[in-house]
């Protein structure tokens, strides 16, 4: 059993439409080095947030047992921190990026996988094709890799959550990379 903390941070502001946020998790032993590389992967893709748009890093959050996903009580940092986009604020609110984690783990038959959204993105980082600009890709797959470890030892996990109150399990993520093609996040502006 790992205790796992869940580290959700926040959208709100300028083109954000609905409740927002991008959830991540770590164990006890990596969660100030977490805090530290979420705060600085969000600062490191400042310039492809519209203008208006906050994204906040915790400073609380829940701790769940990765088997079974019973709460087992919360965790608390003076390490949280607000991130303001610096890019254009024009952006088409439902649309954005999709940062793909693998973990290299299998669970039964199945790879281990998991995705952010980065919703909404400056219209700045659009290419004329319409997916994202190869530049702006390479970026925001540069601060992935930072964010997942910085100095070569992974800080976040995987959850595969239960299911009946048994059978999860969590895994480091050891790789990232960031989509060319548009995500599109319909369920904000139901």
């Amino acid at each position: 059993m790992t205790a796992l903390h869940e580290l959700k941070c926040n959208w709100t502001g300028g083109a954000v439409v609905g409740a927002a946020s991008s959830t991540f998790h770590t164990d006890t032993q990596h969660l100030a080095r977490a805090l530290t590389n979420i705060t600085a992967f969000w600062n490191a893709i400042k310039t492809t947030l519209p203008a208006g748009v906050q994204i906040t890093t915790p400073s609380t959050g829940k701790v769940y047992d990765d088997v079974t996903g019973l709460p087992q009580g919360t965790w608390s940092s003076p390490n949280g921190a607000a991130t303001f986009g610096s890019g254009d604020s024009k952006a088409a609110s439902p649309c954005g990026g999709l940062l793909r984690l693998e973990t290299g783990v299998l669970v039964g038959r199945r790879a281990l996988r998991g995705h952010i959204f980065l919703v909404p993105l400056s219209h700045i980082v659009y290419g004329a094709d319409g997916g994202l600009d190869p530049n702006y890709q390479s970026q925001i797959t540069a601060a992935a890799f930072n964010l997942l470890s910085g100095d070569g030892d992974f800080v976040l996990k995987l959850w595969h959550r239960p299911k009946n109150g048994a059978g999860g399990s969590s895994s480091y993520i050891n790789s990232a990379s960031c989509s060319a093609k548009v995500a599109v996040l319909k369920s904000r502006r139901d």
